[in-house]
């Protein structure tokens, strides 16, 4: 579905701000519940000027080759919600879907719960990324987003457009159930973990978005969090 390719977060939305010669600005939060369950959120913004120029972009693509072409921030409420009812047979309903203009800036955001991490990997949210959670030594839990096989393709995508990737920013959040141990996060706080990849403070922040482990491990409460993929 367009609502799909337009808005799964990694790689193609990534991919779409190489191609499309812009970079949104991205903001994922996963909310982990003691019962295996949580929310996904995500939210993209991009400068309402920029924004300006890929759609014209879009217009003339789809021109050329007579189909539909997404941008980065379409957004139509209506089929959003019409698509999600796919998903709610596995267990994954949308809470919020919105869209607004501040400061320059179009924003979309998107949040959705789902009764078990199987029942997410299902849809096309992080279905490129292995989700696990385990017991580890000392009876904590650990959660890992594993990211796919590195492709040298995009790394050398990458490096070769870092000049149009100005601007890009990615903020990855992991709330847990029970306090934080340890994780690989660049900022922690107590169920908090964030990792962040920004090309202002780092030119690399788009290889390590796609080839980056996020790691995170929290006391196992009581009863745990059940493990996954199911033992």
């Amino acid at each position: 579905m367009v609502f799909h390719r337009a808005f799964r977060f990694l790689p193609l939305p990534l991919i779409a701000c190489l191609l499309l010669s812009a970079c949104v600005q991205i903001e994922q939060t996963l909310t982990l519940d003691q019962n295996g369950g949580g929310t996904l959120s995500v939210q993209y913004a991009m400068t309402t000027e920029m924004l300006a120029e890929v759609e014209a972009h879009a217009r003339a693509e789809a021109e050329a080759i007579g189909e539909e072409v997404p941008t980065p921030l379409a957004f139509d409420e209506a089929q959003i919600r019409e698509d999600f009812k796919e998903y709610e047979p596995l267990g994954v309903t949308l809470e919020e879907a919105a869209s607004w203009e501040a400061e320059g800036k179009r924003t979309v955001r998107l949040k959705m719960r789902f009764a078990s991490l199987g029942a997410l990997t299902q849809t096309e949210f992080l279905s490129d990324r292995q989700l696990r959670v385990k017991r580890v030594d000392g009876g904590a839990m650990e959660f890992a987003q594993i990211a796919p096989p590195s492709d040298p393709m995009m790394t050398e995508m990458a490096e070769l457009m870092r000049e149009m990737m100005a601007g890009f920013r990615a903020e990855l959040r992991v709330e847990t159930p029970t306090d934080i141990l340890e994780s690989n996060a660049d900022e922690q706080d107590a169920r908090v973990a964030r990792w962040i990849f920004d090309v202002s403070n780092d030119p690399r922040a788009f290889a390590r978005a796609q080839q980056m482990d996020l790691r995170v491990r929290f006391a196992a409460g009581d009863p745990p969090m059940p493990e996954f993929p199911p033992e």
